[in-house]
């Protein structure tokens, strides 16, 4: 079994790390489902992470993730096939 899953993001837990080719993301610490007039495209979700950035989108948006112990056990070699986080996804630094 891979220690790298794919979750959509309004299933996301506390304590995963995003992942993408170039970039392992901070923890998230909580995960709120925001109100949304376009159920269709799923609650608009907000992670907000360990440094208190957040990244907010459809619920139904794929992510790429790990537990956040386990991110020293990541190479490079197995970021290199992920895919790249949907353009969709709006993502705000603190």
């Amino acid at each position: 079994m891979s220690i790298i899953e794919k979750v959509i993001l309004k299933n996301i837990g506390e304590g995963f790390c995003i992942l993408t080719p170039q970039k392992i993301f901070p923890y998230v610490e909580y995960v709120d489902w925001l109100e949304s007039e376009d159920e269709e495209d799923g609650a608009l979700t907000r992670a907000t992470l360990h440094d208190d950035s957040t990244i907010t989108g459809s619920g139904f948006i794929e992510l790429w993730v790990v537990w956040h112990e386990n991110v020293d056990k990541i190479s490079g070699n197995d970021l290199k096939k992920l895919s790249e986080l949907d353009s969709n996804l709006v993502l705000s630094f603190e």
